[in-house]
């Protein structure tokens, strides 16, 4: 079986011309580094250099293995160093799923804080909708989820970052940003753009809060994505109801105005993370700097 440590020998004889000068580029003696070349070439069952009279030449196999190796040591030095970070709790690299609504929006503050304070961990947010966060972070393919849906597995560490009140927005003309606070009854005559799906937890919480009133809402639209609720709500096509963290996000790319609205909705923000893991500081920095943005 191939090492990398035997891939380094042979690499580092390769670019020095000599097995003496490669032992010195890689702080090892001259007769390990000789008998490191010897158990690759042994496992490989071909010569991989002959004598001239300057020193080491390649051999047609080696020239051959060479090209082939150079891929293969990137990979595994890259594995390696991937395998430490991760037993140092310094991983390199963080995979971070989020609501497709609104999580993007939500997070684009905290990212690049985040990468401020982390500028060689590189990042990668995949907006989801909830019922995908299950498979994907049981099967390893992210490392945190950010959801106001409550996940119920025991496999999945809860971290409740906080919580939002919601607000209503409006198109800049209309008649309501005349009040400091809109109510329920305000409204019922309008038309709403709802943030989410119809399935979707905060849905169902906006739902039951003019239900409770005996309000009925005229829903136009559900849209997955919070730019399109505001890009809608600009052009006039109705209202809609969404977190105030979202809204402070967004309202000033967009042409409109929001208010507090009552009753009093909160959306809860949890994070997700796989028991069982090694501790990370990049995601304990990451769920800070969340809290931070949310409080």
């Amino acid at each position: 079986m191939l090492r990398i440590r035997q891939l380094n020998v042979f690499h580092a004889i390769v670019q020095t011309g000599s097995v003496t000068a490669a032992s010195s580029q890689l702080g090892m003696s001259q007769p390990a580094a000789s008998q490191t070349l010897k158990d690759l070439e042994m496992a490989l069952d071909f010569k991989l250099f002959e004598r001239d009279g300057r020193g080491l030449r390649l051999t047609e196999a080696g020239e051959m293995f060479f090209i082939e190796s150079e891929k293969s040591l990137y990979v595994m030095q890259e594995l390696e160093q991937r395998a430490q970070a991760i037993k140092e709790g310094n991983r390199g690299q963080m995979s971070i799923a989020c609501e497709a609504a609104w999580g993007a929006s939500l997070l684009t503050p905290v990212l690049s804080k985040f990468m401020e304070r982390r500028p060689d961990v590189s990042l990668a947010v995949y907006p989801f909708a909830t019922s995908y966060f299950h498979s994907w972070m049981s099967g390893g393919m992210i490392d945190i989820a950010v959801t106001s849906v409550p996940i119920n597995n025991q496999n999945f560490i809860q971290e409740r970052l906080g919580s939002s009140e919601a607000v209503i927005i409006l198109p800049k003309s209309h008649p309501l940003c005349a009040q400091s606070t809109i109510h329920a009854e305000q409204v019922s005559e309008e038309d709403f753009i709802v943030l989410s799906s119809r399935n979707e937890l905060n849905y169902y919480r906006s739902a039951a809060a003019f239900q409770n009133l005996g309000v009925v809402r005229n829903i136009r639209i559900f849209s997955p994505l919070s730019e399109s609720v505001f890009s809608l709500v600009e052009q006039g096509a109705g209202v809609s109801i969404v977190s105030k963290m979202i809204c402070e996000t967004l309202s000033g790319q967009f042409d409109v105005e929001w208010r507090p609205f009552e009753p009093k909705i909160r959306y809860d923000v949890f994070g997700y993370k796989r028991r069982g893991m090694p501790s990370n500081r990049h995601e304990t920095l990451f769920f800070d700097l969340l809290r931070e943005h949310i409080a």
